[in-house]
């Protein structure tokens, strides 16, 4: 549901709460925004570039060296793939004891009307973990913590600027969206997070300032991370079995979806309390992770192996099904323990697993499925049925992949339908209570 950002017509213009000012002062206002805007996507950038560069430093720490994260976890010795998550969940959890001391403000409610202001170290330091736990080989999303620190430095900088509350919720949400873009080089779809999951209006003022953000962070990040895709499609163009598939992606999109929603909504009630539970919690999962990834060395991480493999070579039938049912196990089971971090890549990865699963399964018996086409698909269906974002999920796995013409339509098509069948004809009510991101 999307709310409005703004208070009334007294807080339309930066720069002051009252509608009577001069011209010079109602542009000093207009001047004072744009800056704070360039410059919270700039800061997002850079802190989703820094927090990048710490994410390859501790896999490489815990797993070894290698041209992949999925290829270091295979090439790593039993004992080290159980030790990596245990230790980077212990240490998890102890940072956690002491962050989670005071109440820190939500990035949704940072970005909401009230706009309360994010604690920028606290909030940077939290980020830090999750991207420790997420690199040492946790089973939860990385997006989290980008998402956090560009929020955070928004609200820093919104805040000494003086900027009123309409305005200070829009660059929070618009720097939220962009660090999440920033990770992922798809910075339209952090654009668009910040409208349809963070709730932003649609107003054009509104969609000006977040696509100054996320331009903003884009641009300053391109020089560190690159401008390719994070995926490269191989495999062909859409044919006539991928629109057979269509329906049935739907279909299972949806249905995987609320049951990883349901998971999370059951994990987030067994959430612990800051104490000793933390890090034993999260240590234990992390190590039945790390048990798991002997035979399953995609599981560990955020998932993007598992999109990686689906992309990139035939894998096996058992092993996808198995990544299907395991991954969002293993993620609420993460979730549950305590950690913080997100759904984005593992939803993602649960679909596209179940998507090669199902076109393996039909190579088996002869039919020339497209893999690579199966996953797309299914996992767009699910990953809009989990953010109830479908311009989002469309978007953002057209920027992590850039497929050909006709695999991108498929992928829309499944998303939007997921996203607005699972609204309607199958609404998720029962499980609001499930973060979505």
């Amino acid at each position: 549901m999307r709310r409005s950002s703004g208070a009334g017509p007294e807080m339309v213009t930066p720069g002051s709460e009252s509608h009577h000012r001069t011209p010079g002062r109602r542009a000093r206002g207009w001047l004072t925004l744009a800056l704070v805007l360039v410059g919270a996507g700039v800061a997002s950038g850079v802190a989703g570039a820094a927090l990048v560069g710490l994410l390859r430093l501790v896999q490489h720490l815990a797993y070894g060296f290698a041209d992949t994260f999925p290829a270091a976890v295979e090439g790593a010795a039993p004992w080290r793939r159980v030790l990596a998550p245990t230790l980077g969940g212990a240490l998890a959890g102890l940072a956690w004891i002491v962050l989670r001391r005071y109440r820190t403000p939500s990035v949704m409610e940072a970005s909401g009307p009230k706009a309360p202001r994010l604690p920028l170290l606290r909030s940077l330091a939290d980020a830090a973990t999750q991207i420790v736990l997420v690199g040492s080989g946790a089973s939860i999303g990385r997006e989290g913590a980008p998402r956090l620190a560009g929020a955070a430095l928004a609200s820093a900088l919104a805040t000494w600027a003086r900027q009123p509350r309409r305005w200070r919720s829009v660059a929070v949400a618009a720097a939220a969206g962009a660090g999440l873009g920033t990770v992922y080089n798809a910075p339209i779809a952090g654009a668009i997070f910040a409208v349809e999951v963070l709730g932003v209006s649609f107003a054009p003022g509104n969609v000006v300032a977040i696509f100054v953000v996320s331009g903003a962070a884009a641009i300053t990040a391109w020089p560190i991370l690159g401008t390719s895709p994070t995926f490269s499609y191989v495999g062909p163009d859409a044919t006539w079995p991928v629109w057979l598939w269509v329906p049935v992606a739907v279909v299972i999109g949806m249905a995987l979806g609320r049951g990883f929603l349901a998971l999370i909504a059951l994990a987030a009630r067994l959430r612990p309390s800051p104490g000793w539970r933390l890090p034993v919690g999260i240590a234990t999962v992390g190590a039945l992770v790390g048990v798991l990834s002997i035979w399953l060395p995609t599981l560990p991480g955020n998932g993007k192996g598992i999109v990686l493999e689906t992309l990139s070579t035939p894998g096996s039938l058992l092993v996808f099904a198995a990544l299907a049912v395991v991954k969002p196990l293993a993620t609420a089971a993460t979730y549950g323990a305590g950690a913080d971090g997100g759904l984005i890549a593992p939803s993602l990865s649960t679909g596209a697993a179940a998507g090669a699963a199902v076109a393996l399964a039909g190579a088996s018996l002869g039919l020339p499925l497209p893999v690579a086409a199966f996953a797309l698909t299914c996992g767009a269906a699910i990953l809009a049925t989990t953010q109830r974002a479908p311009f989002f999920a469309a978007m953002f796995v057209l920027e992590l992949v850039h497929p050909p013409l006709a695999v991108a339509a498929a992928v829309a098509i499944c998303a939007v339908a997921a996203g607005w069948l699972s609204q309607t004809i199958w609404p998720l009510r029962q499980l609001t209570a499930a973060p979505v991101a």
